[in-house]
């Protein structure tokens, strides 16, 4: 149980380390008064800063480019970081999208002043742990938290270890990743649904690498035939979402027929579809 439980504080830290700090706002805020070529990068990221860390942007301008306005338009971070944009740059590579989220995240519960009422701790405690849940969406955090399933983090959920600060804000993380890795584990219908948005996105973003001479990803390329696709899919819930999920619901086993049963079924459908078009 002590491993468990310094696995998670060890997570916790990780994902808090990587967001902007006060010394960071800070050094941000002095580059901004001395000006220069990167001044609107650096109004960019000093608003996202405010935001990761709860307060009011500390800048109104008339056109953000990092705001909520803007999305991702289907791309992951490899490809903000080949292309060097303006996310890339203001969270200096790290987690581009997720921070760019967490921020996005943070504005509007700032606007609806949804935490108005809250106490000073419970607000800290609750950006801390959306921060850390949205960060875990990040797929480089994936073999931790299904280490941490797998170590018997579930079982360090009941009794006294639920107090932890650090076990609670890994449940809503695990929960969290559980949630953004699950378009297989819907019923047929949604999850084609969710695979041709997917693949869509894949595909443009393989051209648009092309297009800007960065490196296409091996994953995205080609899928042009029914067997690339229907392998593709089988492959990743065989290797990616099935094993994350069986931990998962472990420990929440009402969710076991729902999920094992709708991620086995488009499984066996995307290999039959694979196979019937070999």
């Amino acid at each position: 149980m002590a491993g468990t439980l310094d696995g998670a504080a060890a997570v916790r830290e990780k994902q808090l380390s990587r967001v902007p700090s006060e010394r960071k706002v800070a050094e941000v805020q002095g580059k901004l008064q001395k000006g220069g070529c990167e001044e609107e990068r650096l109004r960019d990221q000093r608003s996202h800063a405010d935001c990761h860390l709860g307060r009011e942007p500390g800048l109104i301008e008339s056109k953000p480019s990092l705001g909520p306005e803007s999305d991702s338009q289907g791309h992951n971070n490899a490809f903000e970081i080949a292309t060097k944009s303006a996310r890339s740059l203001a969270y200096e590579n790290a987690s581009v999208l997720e921070n760019h989220h967490c921020a996005c995240c943070f504005r509007l519960l700032l606007k609806c002043k949804v935490m108005t009422n809250f106490s000073k701790e419970a607000r800290k405690e609750c950006m801390i742990n959306a921060r850390i849940a949205i960060l875990s969406t990040d797929m480089m955090m994936h073999g931790k938290l299904q280490s941490l399933l797998q170590d018997g983090f579930n079982k360090g959920l009941h009794g006294d270890d639920e107090r932890q600060e650090c076990m609670r804000s890994l449940l809503i993380a695990t929960l969290v990743h559980a949630a953004d890795l699950c378009g297989q584990g819907f019923a047929t219908e949604q999850a084609v649904l969710w695979e041709e948005r997917v693949i869509r996105e894949f595909r443009e973003q393989a051209v648009k690498e092309r297009e800007n001479n960065v490196p296409v990803s091996q994953f995205m390329a080609n899928l042009n035939t029914t067997k690339a696709i229907a392998s593709m899919q089988a492959n990743f819930v065989d290797n990616v979402v099935q094993p994350y999920i069986k931990s998962f619901v472990a420990f929440a086993p009402s969710l076991q027929e729902f999920w094992l049963g709708n991620l086995q079924t488009n499984r066996e459908r995307n290999a039959k579809l694979a196979n019937a078009s070999a």
